[in-house]
């Protein structure tokens, strides 16, 4: 039986009804699938800023032909000299983590070197981590974003 009279369209209130459930539902798994990928891209954006600020400090350590150190700890990271009041950089959120022990100051040599090589660990409440690999040499990579 049809409800409808003659020359009237639209929609019925079961229709609009299945209709919002549906966009619910798709809303719902676009914004987790959403927010995972903004909270992977602010981990991998952190990483590369710490290896580009360590490239810049090394490059610093060469022109001042001294030895500087950049240290990690209590979610900050940033070179040390002698003055206590260096500027830190804050990472909050981020966990950091050697690959082996304590995470140790790096030594960055006038000559372009560090003083070891280092597998930095980088990782978020999210589960995300990103690995930062410092060689002797003074070479940096970082890891592409992986899930724990």
């Amino acid at each position: 039986m049809d409800i409808r009279r003659d020359g009237q369209s639209g929609f019925t209130v079961t229709e609009v009804t299945v209709l919002v459930g549906v966009m619910a539902i798709i809303v719902a798994v676009t914004f987790s699938f959403m927010y995972d990928s903004v909270t992977q891209y602010n981990l991998s954006y952190d990483a590369n800023q710490i290896a580009n600020n360590l490239k810049l400090a090394r490059m610093r350590a060469v022109f001042l032909e001294k030895d500087l150190n950049f240290t990690f700890a209590n979610g900050t990271y940033g070179i040390s000299p002698d003055d206590p009041a260096a500027p830190r950089q804050p990472l909050p959120g981020v966990t950091f983590t050697p690959a082996v022990g304590q995470i140790p100051t790096l030594i960055l040599s006038g000559v372009g070197t560090v003083s070891q090589d280092l597998n930095l660990r980088l990782s978020n409440r999210r589960n995300q981590s990103v690995t930062i690999s410092i060689k002797k040499s003074g070479q940096i990579e970082v890891s592409p974003v992986v899930k724990n």
